[in-house]
């Protein structure tokens, strides 16, 4: 019997079709302009990463690019980057030749880890996950991070983001984006801010010691030690 197909499934093959297309532009666009307030927020954060020095066997979940895997490529052992995007990763391979790196290129929303990671790291994946996947992907980090090791999870929000059941329940064009590539192509997408005391809830209700630190009116970061 085949299996059928959930509503989200199509957003999320467009979503990956867009990342794909958007590989070449990505890190010209990714940051904000200096002259944009939001600007010394993202800076801010990008210190907390470089500062956490993440260790060990280093998993980076939708690394694209890599361009947050440099904050921590010298205080790991090793790292996996995982994407869906085959012309993301390349760029990361580039940038990272000669290291201990691990690439592999995969459908995140199918993906289960093979290995157990010291440290899972995701940069501005969350709010690409419709609302009722968020749990999984909280349960594929389990998965992936060994007993005693730790998860970083950074994202953007605004102070009036719903809860996860409410958002769960909206119909999804509340929680899609229209979004066009330098070529003029047009894609659709998932973009939510999730409500990060949610999400931090998710991972406290498994056991995890989790903490949540705000950066200003737009960035998060959420700390868990696996226990």
């Amino acid at each position: 019997m085949s299996q059928v197909e959930e509503p989200q499934d199509q957003l999320i093959k467009e979503q990956i079709a867009y990342f794909e297309a958007r590989a070449p532009e990505y890190d010209d666009s990714m940051e904000p302009d200096q002259s944009d307030s939001v600007y010394a927020e993202w800076q801010q954060l990008r210190n907390q990463v470089r500062s956490a020095r993440l260790t060990g066997a280093v998993l980076d979940l939708a690394a694209g690019t890599g361009s947050w895997t440099e904050l921590f490529i010298d205080s790991a052992e090793t790292v996996t980057l995982v994407d869906a995007s085959a012309g993301a990763l390349e760029i990361a391979r580039t940038r990272f030749q000669g290291r201990d790196v691990e690439f592999v290129t995969t459908d995140l929303f199918k993906w289960n880890p093979d290995r157990l990671y010291d440290t899972v790291f995701s940069s501005f994946w969350l709010c690409h996950i419709p609302p009722m996947l968020v749990s999984n992907f909280v349960s594929q980090i389990e998965r992936a991070c060994r007993s005693g090791g730790t998860n970083v999870l950074v994202d953007e929000h605004t102070f009036d983001d719903p809860g996860l059941a409410v958002a769960a329940a909206r119909n999804d064009d509340a929680w899609v984006s229209h979004r066009t590539v330098q070529d003029g192509r047009d894609y659709r997408l998932v973009k939510v801010g999730h409500n990060p005391a949610d999400v931090l809830d998710l991972f406290m209700k498994r056991g995890w010691d989790a903490s949540l630190e705000h950066h200003g009116d737009h960035f998060y970061m959420i700390k868990a030690t696996r226990f």
